[in-house]
């Protein structure tokens, strides 16, 4: 009999420990903190997507895959190239989503968080199958070095929280996915920069043992060391992608420069409306004043203010 007892005292005990915990999960994830257990949130072949479409507010960014590689498309069906690179960064950022808990799984909630008309919309396709669909809701940080964002499965009603991972990764900015790319050089490889205006007399500037020249005349090596200096890196976000100069249109001014590699820049029209088109971006062409008045000087800009004293 006493052992009966007992018996009946431990199973009474073992169902109210299974009650206890059962109910402290339910009211855990009521409350948004239990832990996700999935590895990722989405899963696909990135070599079989051919199509992503994102969207936020009144914004939409289309890119597509071809034998050519990803392009953007246009809102009036024209494709323009795209940086494969770029897309397959985002992609790979999106295969990584690691959820670390549920934020929350009521739809009203939603709006929280960000992750519903207002947050921004990804999908993945591999021809007409969608193999990934998620909307991206807003940040936050966790001290002064871990951050984290609020994702939801669009056909889900939970909102996850993603540590480590960035939404600006996803975005409808076209120039995000395009070669921004004018110029790049290395500085010290260069030895020669030829400047041809038709209109005015064209000049080269040579070195020769570590010193800079133009026609005999010692160049101003500061104004050469900032100018070569400027060359490193020259990127342009504004794009002519409606009537670019053809083949047929001659260029009011070119420089070439030889280092490395050799490297051409032409540059077309009138100000303010010129167009510039570097060798190492042949697929675009730019409107980017700055950029313009970076590379273009005159052989009076090289000319040391004081000859005598070279």
């Amino acid at each position: 009999m006493l052992r009966d007892k007992i018996n009946q005292r431990l199973l009474g005990l073992l169902l109210f420990l299974m009650l206890l915990y059962g109910a402290t999960s339910w009211i855990q994830n009521q409350s948004g903190s239990s832990k996700v257990l999935s590895t990722t949130l989405v899963h696909f072949d990135t070599a079989r997507i051919s199509r992503i479409e994102i969207s936020k507010s009144d914004e939409e960014l289309v890119l597509l895959k071809n034998e050519n590689g990803w392009h953007i498309l246009r809102e009036d069906q024209k494709e323009i190239t795209a940086v494969d690179e770029n897309v397959h960064r985002m992609m790979g950022s999106l295969m990584r989503l690691q959820p670390t808990r549920i934020a929350a799984n009521d739809p009203e909630r939603w709006k929280d968080y960000q992750v519903d008309d207002s947050g921004t919309r990804i999908r993945l396709l591999e021809g007409a199958t969608s193999r990934a669909d998620l909307v991206i809701g807003r940040g936050g940080m966790e001290g002064q070095t871990s951050f984290y964002t609020y994702v939801r499965p669009f056909d889900e009603k939970n909102v996850y929280v993603i540590e480590n991972f960035s939404g600006s990764s996803v975005t409808t900015e076209v120039n995000r996915f395009r070669d921004q790319n004018i110029l790049s050089v290395t500085p010290d490889s260069v030895h020669q920069l030829t400047f041809d205006y038709p209109d005015e007399a064209g000049f080269t500037l040579f070195k020769s043992d570590s010193v800079w020249s133009i026609d005999g005349e010692r160049a101003d090596s500061a104004v050469v060391a900032d100018y070569l200096k400027d060359l490193r890196r020259i990127r342009g976000s504004s794009f002519v992608d409606d009537h670019p100069p053809s083949s047929a249109d001659t260029p009011i001014a070119s420089l070439q420069i030889r280092g490395e590699e050799e490297v051409w820049l032409r540059l077309y029209g009138t100000s303010p409306d010129q167009i510039l088109h570097s060798s190492q971006n042949p697929s675009n062409y730019f409107s980017d004043s700055a950029a313009i008045h970076t590379l273009f000087f005159t052989k009076e800009d090289f000319l040391s203010s004081d000859i005598s004293d070279q």
